[in-house]
């Protein structure tokens, strides 16, 4: 999962979330900021701007803070370091 979102969120909970079905437990990790990556393989490769178009047009826009209890769990599940 990329960026400090998928950083700052225990892998467990994101299935608790509903990001993630069951059968995606202990197969995902965070791997920081991807953008730059992401950014160079959509302007070199016509097949990854493809993909990326097939993608955006089946993708919804959902606001998860306007669901009822979604804040309150999210905040529950950020891991923040320990001092």
């Amino acid at each position: 999962v990329a960026g400090s979102f998928g950083s700052a969120l225990r892998t467990a909970c994101f299935k608790r979330l509903g990001f993630l079905p069951a059968g995606f437990r202990g197969r995902v990790s965070p791997i920081g900021n991807s953008a730059i990556e992401g950014a160079k393989i959509f302007l070199t490769s016509r097949q990854a701007r493809k993909i990326a178009q097939e993608i955006a047009e089946r993708c919804e826009h959902v606001e998860l803070f306007s669901h009822p209890d979604f804040k309150e769990e999210f905040y529950k599940s950020i891991a923040f370091p320990s001092r």
